[in-house]
């Protein structure tokens, strides 16, 4: 019976080092994440500067900023086939249109 113990005991502690290994791992890889979300965070746009020149799909049809001169314009980087996404969509078409 103490033999069953001490093999419990020993398992219990590889176990343990097994996951503080994994844990380390992943704190290792979210430490990179951040370091390039923070990198990506400095470029591009400023808040509240003019919008560069471009032309894609939205909600009603082709989008050019040249024609909305003036109005407000939210532009999503979205996924078509996301599903939240579709949701938020059809959020945004009841609320503004």
């Amino acid at each position: 019976m103490e033999g069953i113990w001490l093999a419990t005991y020993l398992l219990q502690w590889v176990l343990m080092g097994l996951l503080a290994f994994i844990v380390i791992g992943l704190m290792r890889q979210i430490g990179e994440l951040r370091l390039r979300v923070g990198e990506e965070r400095e470029v591009g746009i400023a808040v509240g500067s003019q919008a560069p020149l471009f032309q894609g799909e939205g909600l009603n049809g082709t989008v050019d900023p040249e024609t909305m001169v003036g109005e407000k314009l939210l532009v999503l980087f979205v996924h078509p086939t996301c599903p939240p996404c579709k949701e938020l969509f059809k959020s945004l078409n009841e609320t503004f249109a």
